[in-house]
């Protein structure tokens, strides 16, 4: 079980203070880093995709990076403030006592009001009202302008499954496990799902596959589960290609990009990783962003890096995304609680799950998404929001304690259950 090795905590005879300094607390400062580091190589490359489309629209040249910028601060500023805010208040629940003349009727004397069940309804009705009252934009109604900024609740609806998931899992997680349990626990979300959905086949698919991550993860019996993941997924192929209107068409597409008119996207992203060959043509060499690359600096981002900096740069930002997505899995394994390590799983699994969906759209192996390369695509809500949820897994990583003197003193491993797994 997730998170059981880090429940008791490791008593010395030589009384509290020496609990204290064996105590000490672990702040994944390497993740912060390497989330740091993604963000920097964001910024040069869109600067680099974005400069002459900015002057193409009588904007200037650092018009997109001046955005970026403005939206990566206000990320990282609540990054570094969540970083600090005990996690375990997004799990928050209070039991208000029913009136006594109702007891009787209801079959209870009390009932709850939690945090995770409050978020989901109210994300239901923000996305039911964008669903069918927002503003239609490109065709579909998926963004809220709100203060003069445009806002997309679906990406919203990602944290909120991720919170809610993890918090009935860890409250009752015997139940989940039953096939019951799993029917009711997909009930809860699935009107919030069938509202993103409407308009917006991706993140609702993305959404889908977050919430049942983490209850993959709380399950004990995994093949279940698989067999349920493969079924869906020829469901969802299936259904789109015979029933889902224009989202059919991007199969056609897919199947025939050299001669269809709408895959020439597709056709010059694959051209652009062509091009760059192993090291790629330099920095702002790219040929492709000069107007044939629709999106260049947004989800279509990693051909560029692939057409400046060739197949080992591709690699590269692959490799930085492995890497942060390894850190992450050391701090769920030693999460000090089961809904810590969950929400973690969440947020790791909303991280790995757009890295491949974006990576497979570019190179033609599935049809195209809009899902962005996370924290190096152009993007408002969904990089503040992504930035917001790694500060709260740096307050996971936060409540870790050092559980051997040794290691306190050299911030160096974590031992759990006879097993080491390096913290640094």
């Amino acid at each position: 079980m997730v998170g059981d090795g880090m429940e008791k905590v490791v008593r010395t005879k030589k009384g509290k203070s020496k609990n204290r300094k064996i105590g000490m607390r672990y702040y994944d400062f390497n993740l912060a880093f390497l989330i740091l580091f993604a963000c920097a190589i964001g910024l040069i490359i869109i600067y680099s995709a974005s400069a002459y489309i900015a002057k193409s629209k009588n904007l200037e040249s650092t018009y997109f990076l001046k955005r970026q910028l403005i939206t990566i601060g206000a990320g990282f500023g609540l990054m570094i403030l969540f970083s600090f805010i005990n996690y375990k208040w997004f799990k928050f629940r209070v039991k208000l006592p029913i009136p006594r003349f109702l007891r009787a009727l209801l079959h209870r004397k009390s009932f709850v009001i939690s945090l995770p069940g409050t978020l989901l309804v109210g994300m239901t009705v923000l996305q039911g009202y964008t669903s069918f009252l927002a503003p239609i934009h490109n065709g579909a109604r998926r963004w809220l302008v709100v203060g003069g900024f445009t806002f997309q609740p679906s990406e919203l609806a990602k944290f909120v499954v991720i919170i809610f998931g993890a918090y009935i899992c860890s409250r009752k997680p015997k139940e989940i496990n039953t096939f019951w349990g799993f029917i009711k626990a997909m009930l809860y979300v699935t009107p919030l799902i069938a509202l993103i959905l409407k308009e917006n086949l991706s993140a609702a698919i993305i959404v889908t596959a977050i919430y049942g991550v983490i209850i993959f993860v709380n399950a004990k019996k995994t093949l279940p589960y698989f067999v349920l993941a493969g079924i869906a997924g020829v469901a969802v192929k299936v259904g789109v290609k015979f029933f889902g209107g224009y989202r059919s068409d991007r199969f056609e597409i897919l199947e025939n990009v050299e001669t269809s008119e709408k895959g020439q996207q597709i056709l010059q992203g694959l051209y652009a990783i062509a091009s760059g060959g192993l090291f790629g043509k330099g920095l702002g060499g790219s040929e492709q962003k000069y107007g044939r690359v629709p999106e260049a600096y947004n989800d279509m981002i990693f051909t560029i890096i692939c057409e400046e900096f060739g197949l080992f740069g591709g690699l590269a930002i692959i490799l930085l995304f492995a890497l942060i997505l390894i850190r992450m899995f050391v701090v769920i394994m030693n999460a000090k609680d089961r809904f810590g390590a969950l929400v973690g799983v969440g947020i790791m699994s909303q991280i790995g799950i757009q890295v491949v969906l974006n990576i497979l759209v570019v190179t033609s192996v599935i049809p195209s998404t809009g899902v962005i390369l996370p924290f190096i695509s152009f993007g408002g809500t969904a990089v503040i929001i992504m930035l917001f949820e790694i500060g709260i897994f740096l307050n996971i990583s936060w409540k870790i304690e050092y559980k051997n003197r040794l290691l306190a003193k050299r911030a160096g491993k974590y031992y759990n259950n006879n097993r080491t797994l390096s913290l640094r």
